[in-house]
């Protein structure tokens, strides 16, 4: 039986609707998220653009298809933020532009000429010793993840991490004599995670070649660790020769992707 005074209860679509004689009291609305691309990517004047990885997951994942949470063109990632879990996920990326004399692309992919795909759970570098020729001056534009909070914190469900790796366009190469690893804590284990502050990034001219996951040693159970955290970014210069060292975007056969490996405790 209907309460008093409501004289008709209706649904249209995925909304419902309740009526009070000729007026509308109340809509509620079913809604599914969609990705909104001027939430999701917010780029400044100062080069810098924000990627918001909320709900970014999925979507493609070898390398030569645009990923969700990717920098633009001519950008490569200079910093990764958490807000408040300890770098347990990663809540947003920065990128930067750093390849003044790129040629655009026009939007057209690939923006860059040769990338590949690593797990940095357990392949913390772009750089493959045993893939030189496919590895080397490359640097990190992209991550994956197969949930909307791109948590990577938990042994047996966060075991593939795909980052994608890419090399620079001609005449640039990654200065690997002045690379340094940004730390995400300090030596006492408090995490530089902030909702107000954006304090794990590289400097100036330098983007990020490799990441790492390590066990934080605050929460243990039987006196094991627990949990995964982001432990350092490594942040190398970029150096331009003005010369043609490598040849210029195309797209690539599928058979140029590494595929991440499966991490194993064994």
């Amino acid at each position: 039986m209907l309460p008093r005074g409501i004289l008709f209860i209706g649904t249209a679509g995925r909304c419902t609707f309740v009526l009070v004689g000729a007026v509308l009291l109340a809509g509620i609305c079913l809604i599914h998220a969609t990705t909104r691309y001027y939430g999701t990517y917010v780029s400044f004047g100062t080069g810098d653009t924000m990627i918001y990885t909320l709900r970014t997951h999925l979507g493609p994942q070898i390398s030569e298809r645009k990923w969700h949470a990717e920098c633009l063109d001519g950008e490569a990632v200079v910093g990764v933020i958490n807000w408040v879990n300890d770098y347990q996920n990663i809540d947003a990326i920065w990128c930067k532009y750093i390849f003044a004399y790129k040629p655009p692309t026009q939007g057209m992919y690939p923006f860059y000429p040769n990338c590949h795909v690593r797990n940095y759970t357990n392949q913390w570098y772009c750089f493959d010793p045993k893939n030189i020729k496919l590895t080397v001056d490359t640097f990190i534009t992209g991550f994956w993840d197969n949930e909307q909070n791109f948590f990577m914190s938990r042994p047996g469900i966060d075991n593939i991490n795909p980052i994608k790796c890419c090399k620079p366009p001609p005449g640039y190469y990654i200065d690997y004599t002045s690379c340094y690893y940004q730390p995400t804590h300090d030596q006492y284990w408090e995490f530089y995670d902030s909702l107000t502050h954006n304090l794990v990034v590289c400097a100036s001219g330098f983007v990020v070649t490799g990441l790492a996951k390590k066990f934080g040693p605050i929460v243990r159970v039987n006196d094991n660790p627990t949990e995964w955290h982001i432990d350092w970014l490594q942040c190398c210069r970029v150096g331009y020769s003005g010369q043609r060292t490598i040849d210029p975007a195309r797209r690539l056969p599928s058979n140029t992707t590494l595929p991440p490996k499966p991490f194993s405790f064994g």
